[in-house]
């Protein structure tokens, strides 16, 4: 499979996850729409993602009582949240081990096409590549 069927799969994986938050038989009342901008960073940090893992994994998806996106990975090496921000910006919670049993947690906002750059002393692989 080609790196461009990987994008295109996950694009159409994003638009689905999207369309999937909005359905009208799960809102409460007042709840709120995803914030434009949170479905840009959102769709620009997944496109990233697929394109630095060749198998990606896609993650579980909800959103903020405020109309941002939230991701989330998790299983026995640690769990990452990612929330979109209108801005271009990701604000990540982590919790992982490290060099055997130390347990480590980070919490940051950055630009969201940085993501790797900021999870990168915690091998992001650990979330993004399906096939660890």
């Amino acid at each position: 499979m080609s790196r461009e069927c990987i994008t295109q799969t996950t694009l159409l994986e994003a638009l689905s996850s999207l369309d999937s938050l909005h359905d009208i038989e799960d809102w409460e009342k007042g709840d709120q729409p995803a914030q434009s901008g949170s479905i840009t960073t959102f769709l620009r940090t997944m496109l990233l993602l697929s394109k630095a893992f060749e198998h990606y994994r896609w993650p579980s998806l909800g959103m903020s009582t405020g109309g941002q996106i939230v991701s989330s990975w998790g299983g026995s090496t640690g769990r990452l949240t990612l929330k979109f921000i209108a801005s271009g910006h990701v604000q990540w919670s982590l919790t992982c081990h490290v060099k055997g049993d130390t347990e480590v947690r980070s919490v940051g906002i950055g630009e969201a096409l940085m993501i790797l750059d900021f999870l990168d002393p915690y091998d992001p692989g650990r979330w993004f590549d399906a096939q660890r």
